[in-house]
């Protein structure tokens, strides 16, 4: 089901009901995409592009990577984790912990701060 665009409070919500987080991204000028940090928090894994930057965060570790362009690539990348629940259990605590440790509001200050000094 398509949803479409989503914002604030409705796309926090509609995240912590969700598993998984699917970004089949191949944009030319993709980098890090904030979304995938979002769905991280909220316990999601992660299923994406083995493109540009997106393998440098996305690994077994914390979710899929999937060819681009590829259908069939994305399909069994999402299959992967809906027949391996126990995968997707470690992959979702994983994300959960690492967004807090390496992408909250305070890490963000704390690696301005030794920045700066």
């Amino acid at each position: 089901k398509y949803i479409g665009k989503t914002f604030g409070e409705d796309k926090v919500k509609l995240l912590q009901n969700s598993d998984t987080f699917v970004l089949p991204s191949y944009y030319k000028s993709e980098a890090f995409p904030i979304s995938i940090i979002e769905a991280m928090a909220c316990k999601n894994a992660i299923v994406t592009t083995n493109y540009k930057y997106l393998p440098d965060v996305i690994n077994e570790q914390n979710g899929v990577l999937v060819e681009p362009k590829c259908v069939d690539s994305l399909a069994d990348g999402i299959e992967s984790l809906i027949v391996d629940k126990e995968r997707l259990k470690k992959i979702q605590a994983y994300n959960k912990k690492e967004a807090k440790d390496n992408y909250s509001l305070d890490r963000h200050i704390e690696r301005l701060k030794n920045i700066v000094t």
